[in-house]
């Protein structure tokens, strides 16, 4: 049960961090002496990233003080119509004095019953998988990027699984380098899901394929390149794409970058003012990752190179709305070097 507490007086960054440690998305913020004092949750987090709040906040400042917990007396179909009404991944039972007392969770008490609800999913997936790899020489002489392994099967398998799972069932393929050599591949194996291949010609940049697209039937894009991994809800950023009504989301990693340096504030007579010693900052990283409507393609010129932070800086002075979707650095492998992919299949 302790694992899922988080101090009064950790920070915002560090819950994102213990979240990644212990695969859970909602913590129970408590005091000193491990008394309730509420509860945070993932969206709580991303609600704060995306409203500027510093991540070296005190955890307090988003802890829910309302939050929905259980009573001791409270038998357990009352705890069950609890934790149904607001899909919670656990319920704490706290007594009047502020101890918690046991957890109840929702794998254990509603078996078969899903926490969502079923999947209508419209989606189309685009693996951008064009490129020649140069970056993963000497391994991507001998076998196209896309097809190394990862996991027991390849990158694209991967993201198809990926997509599976949320019921994306038909996707796009971009391939240039050794494209035949990728359809074969796939060919021979049993995959439950329909694929388009976009065969590039002429190099196209990181967007410059979904010109190639067909609009008709196609309502909402979501784009991967083929050497990176986001371990995301895409069911929730879906539906954060569409109530946001984005053009474009881009998933976005909260990257902790530390300055091994102290740093001076000064006024503008060149006095210091404050000393800050190995100070940090938190950067949005773009993962790779991308929620796109399909009206896009109507912004790209037909087979033309383009890159994708070119086209989302076009649709910016074209007053589009392009936002992010938070997740932290745990939730994104980036195996776009040799080094990299050497690094992240040696620590799976």
């Amino acid at each position: 049960m302790q694992e899922l507490f988080l101090t009064s007086d950790s920070t915002i960054f560090s819950a994102l961090e213990k979240m990644d440690q212990i695969q859970r998305k909602l913590l129970i913020v408590v005091d000193p002496l491990e008394k309730f004092i509420g509860l945070v949750s993932i969206g709580d987090i991303q609600r704060a990233i995306l409203s500027s709040i510093d991540l070296s906040s005190s955890i307090t400042t988003i802890t829910k003080k309302d939050s929905v917990i259980a009573s001791p007396i409270a038998n357990l179909h009352e705890v069950k119509a609890l934790m149904l009404s607001i899909r919670a991944e656990y319920i704490p039972v706290v007594d009047e004095k502020g101890k918690i007392l046991e957890i109840h969770y929702w794998e254990n008490l509603m078996l078969d019953v899903k926490r969502k609800g079923d999947i209508n999913q419209t989606a189309k997936g685009v693996i951008m998988a064009g490129g020649k790899g140069t970056r993963m020489r000497p391994i991507s002489d001998v076998i196209p990027k896309p097809l190394m392994p990862i996991n027991g099967h390849s990158f694209i398998e991967e993201i198809l699984f990926k997509f599976e799972q949320f019921g994306i069932t038909s996707s796009f393929i971009s391939l240039g380098h050794e494209s035949d050599l990728i359809k074969f591949y796939l060919s021979k194996k049993e995959l439950r899901h329909d694929i388009k291949f976009l065969v590039e010609q002429k190099p196209l940049g990181t967007a410059g394929a979904l010109s190639l697209i067909d609009k008709a039937g196609t309502d909402t894009l979501v784009l991967m390149n083929c050497d990176i991994i986001v371990d995301v809800d895409i069911q929730e950023l879906i539906e954060f794409h569409k109530t946001n009504n984005n053009t474009i989301t881009v998933v976005s990693a909260i990257y902790k970058e530390q300055s091994s340096y102290g740093e001076f504030e000064v006024d503008n007579k060149g006095r210091i003012i404050k000393v800050k010693e190995k100070s940090s900052k938190f950067l949005k990283i773009n993962t790779g990752m991308y929620v796109i409507e399909s009206s896009v393609i109507d912004n790209l010129e037909y087979n033309t190179h383009i890159d994708i932070t070119t086209l989302i800086t076009s649709l910016i002075h074209a007053e589009h709305r392009i936002g992010i979707f938070p997740v932290s650095e745990g939730q994104w492998r980036d195996y776009g070097t040799l080094d990299k992919y050497l690094f992240q299949t040696k620590s799976t």
